[in-house]
C-alpha cells in the first residue's frame, strides 16, 4: 500500500526491527478506530461500537480525543 516494509529497515533488531513494529503499530491503531465505528454504523450498531471507542480510548489515556 504505501511501501512499508520490514526489508526497507536495517537488518539489526533491536532497532530496525523494533522501530519497524512500533512505527506499524502506531499506524495501524488509528484505521483501526476509524473501521470499527464506520463497520458499527454500517450494520446500525453504531452506539454500541461508539460507546466502546470512548471507553477503550479512556482506559488508554487518550479520552481528551473524544471531548
Amino acid at each position: 500500500m504505501i511501501g512499508l516494509t520490514r526489508l526497507n529497515f536495517s537488518s539489526e533488531f533491536l532497532w530496525g526491527g523494533l522501530s519497524y513494529y512500533v512505527l506499524r503499530i502506531l499506524m495501524i491503531f488509528p484505521v483501526y478506530q476509524v473501521l470499527l465505528v464506520a463497520y458499527g454504523w454500517l450494520f446500525g450498531q453504531f452506539t454500541f461500537f461508539w460507546e466502546f471507542e470512548k471507553n477503550m480510548l479512556s482506559r488508554l489515556g487518550l479520552a481528551k480525543i473524544i471531548k
